[in-house]
């Protein structure tokens, strides 16, 4: 969400809203129609180099994924008397995303809406937010790390910083740790302030009751397995054919069977299959980039909304 379209939001007692928090998938990154990415000649490191925020197409770009991702498309096809507001943002973990809604911007007044419903689109554990020091031309205010070697490309002190977090900070114990303390703060919000909450996962394999449990169930620390029960398991959305996240029902459309429930491996095989052919995944719900099409945002939209009206 762009300063432009920060300022063009007014709330007041009769406001409906519709908030989406999580990472590039709520972005709306690459959410570009097929004219668009045939300019880019359907080369993911062209489109990360046309969005950067110096470049001429930027605003161009920017706009095309605020209109076509999901929270806006639930807004224009179903929900047409709420207003959108979107914290997603690329390379963010769910910490910032939790962050933006229930601390970053009272100037919005989201608590005075009458009707608030929050999609949580819960991305991967692994990542941590830091607060940044740079300028900000957007909602954000985290840059988000996760275990990777560093680009050489970085600053010093950011290769310190991604190495140290991936080799003292990190690992399976401490991202759920992470994941449900912010899942706790997101749910007090919603309690404190009347707001309908939706987790949907967006493509994180271990958000698993038992998988979280096994995590948890260290010998040493016994109890923590029971931090389980902190989340509010109602509000997790099942995903339709059983899956486990939205990543899997978008494979699934793409008769990617050997993808599903497999780490990233949708990212490999729709990454290289768009490189190879120049044009979207066969079916036509990934890009290039490895996030969902326009047409891969409205099965989301709509899967998300059968499941609000249903329930």
């Amino acid at each position: 969400m762009l300063h432009e379209e920060r300022k063009n939001i007014t709330i007041t007692e009769d406001s409906k809203v519709l908030i989406g928090i999580g990472d590039s998938f709520v972005q709306g990154h690459g959410a570009y129609p097929e004219e668009v990415w045939a300019e880019l000649d359907f080369d993911q490191d062209k489109a990360l180099k046309a969005v950067d925020w110096q470049s001429k197409d930027f605003q161009r770009l920017r706009k095309l994924e605020s209109e076509n991702n999901f929270i806006t498309q639930i807004t224009k096809k179903h929900l047409k008397d709420f207003i959108p507001i979107n914290f997603g943002y690329s390379g963010n973990g769910n910490r910032a995303g939790v962050k933006a809604l229930t601390t970053l911007h009272p100037d919005l007044n989201i608590e005075k809406a009458k009707e608030k419903i929050v999609i949580f689109y819960v991305g991967q554990f692994c990542r941590f937010d830091f607060f940044n020091k740079l300028p900000i031309y957007d909602h954000n205010y985290f840059t988000g790390v996760w275990p990777h070697e560093p680009s050489e490309n970085m600053d010093l002190g950011m290769q310190e910083l991604w190495r140290g977090y991936g080799v003292e900070v990190w690992s399976e114990k401490t991202q759920v740790l992470e994941f449900i303390s912010n899942l706790v703060e997101l749910q007090n919000w919603c309690k404190l302030h009347k707001a309908k909450l939706v987790v949907v996962n967006s493509f994180e394999p271990a958000f698993d009751r038992e998988e979280i449990e096994a995590i948890l169930d260290t010998k040493e620390e016994t109890y923590l397995k029971y931090l389980k029960d902190l989340i509010n398991w109602q509000d997790v959305m099942p995903i339709p054919f059983g899956y486990n996240s939205m990543i899997d029902l978008l494979s699934h459309y793409e008769n990617k069977q050997d993808v599903i429930r497999k780490d990233h491996f949708f990212y490999a095989w729709s990454t290289e299959y768009c490189k190879e052919n120049k044009s979207f995944t066969p079916n036509g719900f990934f890009t290039p980039c490895g996030h969902p099409t326009i047409k891969g945002h409205e099965l989301i939209a709509d899967t998300i909304f059968n499941h609000i009206k249903n329930g």
